[in-house]
């Protein structure tokens, strides 16, 4: 049977995006890249996503084009009536919007739960906070670091007594793609109801720090279960195992190893020389001696040396890729996950994370940026 490639899995919804920054552009970004229909509403003068990052030759940040591609952006202001009836127009024709705001900023901008119902009935809404709309926290501020800190995925990260910071963001880009879901999810409850008197407006709030909350789950329960407080490099998953590893090389680089079957481990210690040291794997963590022996043995390759070994071996194995290293990876030169986008500058796309029906995405368009006019002659 003929595969038939297509991306445009949402085409014909409308989604309004007045988010900033990464969580709610990435979310945004997702529904755009299966073809929903994606305007950006932003304050004047942009958002200040526009001067994070690297500052292109026309002012504005790669960062900010590329988690905006495929989207049609225009400027609002919603403290003046022609910005709020331009917006309302918006709304009336749109099937999702998604925002950012602290709770309570769209109501006070004349955008309640109650006005926002009246101007479109059959709206999936999704309020994207750093705590959520609800609690003690609702009107604090912060930023991915400070909700990684409270869902404790710091504490379980890195070693005891020393946090670790995580590069991507791990909790901003978590809250995208829960927010997708989460619209998607409401989207098709809509065209389930038949009866229009059935739809009413679904108001959904999602939360940065809850997003990563639920991967805890696992390590809050040994907490709870075993009645102590958990040991971080006792976990498998925090450097406490030999078989779940990162090892330096001669070269100063680094090694992976995540042979958490048997099966998988022996033919590391095979690799390395070391069968006997198959029968070491479950000793209790942390496993700093056995670890000693492994780091020894690594470190007298150079990381280069180790693959070119382990292709031979299959046992879990992987390099520590720097960026370069990720954009020449074949893998991902197979798959058409990373594309260089050229115009005036370079920056470097990210293709959705699935391929559809035996076919990765195809090349997506550029940010637009519309007038007023242009958002009259859409609406």
């Amino acid at each position: 049977m003929e595969k038939f490639v297509s991306f445009n899995l949402l085409e014909g919804f409308r989604v309004v995006d007045m988010s900033q920054y990464a969580p709610g552009p990435y979310c945004s970004l997702l529904l755009a890249d299966l073809g929903a229909e994606v305007f950006k509403v932003e304050p004047p003068g942009g958002e200040p996503m526009r001067r994070v990052g690297p500052i292109e030759s026309d002012g504005i940040s790669g960062w900010y084009k590329v988690l905006n591609r495929s989207k049609k952006v225009v400027e609002l202001d919603l403290k003046s009536e022609e910005g709020k009836e331009s917006f309302a127009k918006l709304l009336a024709s749109s099937d999702a919007l998604l925002e950012s705001y602290r709770p309570g900023v769209l109501s006070r901008l004349g955008f309640s739960e109650c006005n926002i119902a009246k101007i479109n009935p059959n709206i999936v809404v999704c309020s994207l906070s750093g705590w959520g709309k609800t609690g003690p926290y609702s009107d604090r501020a912060g930023h991915d670091l400070n909700y990684m800190a409270l869902c404790g995925a710091l504490y379980t990260s890195g070693q005891s007594g020393k946090p670790s910071i995580t590069n991507p963001p791990v909790a901003d880009y978590a809250s995208g793609i829960q927010s997708a879901f989460s619209i998607v999810a409401g989207l098709l409850s809509q065209m389930r109801k038949k009866d229009s008197r059935d739809k009413k407006p679904i108001f959904i709030d999602t939360s940065i720090a809850e997003s990563v909350l639920p991967w805890t789950a696992c390590v809050q329960t040994q907490e709870v279960s075993e009645g102590i407080a958990v040991n971080i490099e006792g976990t498998f998953l925090n450097n406490g195992a030999a078989f779940y590893h990162i090892y330096e090389t001669k070269d100063g680089r680094h090694v992976t190893i995540g042979a958490v079957e048997e099966k998988f481990w022996k033919q590391f210690c095979i690799a390395i020389g070391k069968e006997e040291f198959s029968s070491r794997q479950f000793e209790p963590c942390p496993q700093d001696s056995l670890i000693a022996d492994v780091s020894a043995i690594i470190a007298t390759r150079t990381q280069a040396d180790w693959v070119e070994h382990f292709k031979n071996y299959d046992c879990c194995f992987e390099p520590v890729h720097s960026l370069a290293d990720v954009r020449n990876n074949e893998q991902i030169i197979y798959r058409k996950m990373l594309r260089l986008e050229k115009d005036n500058d370079q920056r470097v796309g990210v293709s959705f994370p699935a391929w559809i029906n035996g076919g990765p995405m195809p090349e997506s368009k550029p940010l637009q940026f519309l007038s007023l006019r242009d958002l009259k002659e859409q609406c």
